[in-house]
């Protein structure tokens, strides 16, 4: 079956114009897409016998006991915004799936709807995404020691390219689990006969998607060259002994990101809307296949 990407394209836009409520589901969905490993550069180094290094001079007279109490509950409060974050991007990923299902099929959808496949498909959902971030993680390592041995470079590069097409394999098993009403087991070799059946058309939707994505990311950055001016002023500022003029560039930097940070969130999540919606109906399109179930009990108001 042969896949309109125009028309998928332009339902996917409408569907996420029309139901801005989805934008919510999708800033916090983005998460999982954008998500990855890394380490903090620079040479800083902690020292475990003077915590006070890292307070704030105002706080260096506190006794190390207190001061350590200090950083654990930072730490901890940390960790657990980390957690309660990524519980709603898991529940918003199932919403947001059931979200552009109903809104496609019923040409209507609630808060409540949409939250109810995030709360019934949560498990399935985690399952999945836990699955192939193990997977990855095994390739990423692989493609690292292969990357070392010079004989195995390109090996690592197609261990590489097989990673960023999990993300496009871990959206397409979350939809078919959601669409098909189907669990882990079931959903994950149901997506790859998809992508291996659709080949062509999944790889093309998927080139699209990205292009667009880039483009989308280029014109959304090019807000931070007007903090070039007020970061000159920093640099001068502080070059020539002026901090005045220095404290003044860092405080307008640091409002316009304050200022445009809210925007970039909305536009996330706008972004990743359209893109979940224009998997689904990738998926719908190519498999002929409606939305198995009716949606689940909304939640109560």
């Amino acid at each position: 079956m042969s896949l309109d990407f125009g028309g998928v394209l332009r339902r996917a836009w409408q569907l996420t114009w029309n139901y801005k409520l989805l934008w919510l589901f999708g800033v916090f969905s983005a998460a999982l897409a954008g998500s990855g490993g890394g380490r903090p550069g620079g040479n800083f180094q902690f020292d475990f016998n003077n915590p006070r290094q890292i307070m704030p001079s105002q706080l260096r007279s506190l006794d190390e006991t207190t001061v350590w109490l200090i950083l654990l509950g930072v730490a901890a409060l940390i960790i657990l915004l980390g957690i309660v974050l990524f519980i709603l991007a898991i529940y918003s990923r199932g919403a947001l799936i059931g979200g552009v299902l109903t809104a496609d099929q019923q040409s209507r959808v609630s808060f409540g709807e949409a939250s109810a496949f995030g709360r019934k498909y949560f498990w399935t959902v985690l399952g999945i995404g836990l699955v192939v971030w193990v997977v990855g993680l095994a390739l990423g390592l692989m493609s690292i020691i292969s990357f070392l041995t010079v004989c195995l470079a390109p090996l690592a590069c197609i261990g590489f390219i097989v990673i960023a097409l999990l993300g496009v394999y871990a959206r397409l098993a979350q939809i078919t689990a959601i669409n098909d009403a189907v669990g882990l087991s079931e959903a994950l070799p149901r997506a790859w006969r998809f992508i291996t059946t659709n080949l062509g058309s999944v790889f093309l939707m998927g080139l699209i998607l990205v292009i667009l994505q880039a483009v989308i990311s280029f014109v959304a950055a090019l807000p931070f060259i007007a903090l070039a001016l007020p970061a000159i002023l920093v640099v001068i500022g502080y070059a020539n002994d002026a901090p005045i003029a220095g404290n003044v560039g860092l405080a307008v930097a640091g409002l316009c990101v304050v200022a445009y940070l809210p925007i970039l969130i909305v536009l996330s999540g706008i972004v990743e809307t359209w893109v979940m919606a224009a998997w689904t109906l990738t998926y719908k399109q190519l498999t002929g296949r409606a939305p198995a179930p009716a949606a689940p009990a909304a939640l109560p108001a």
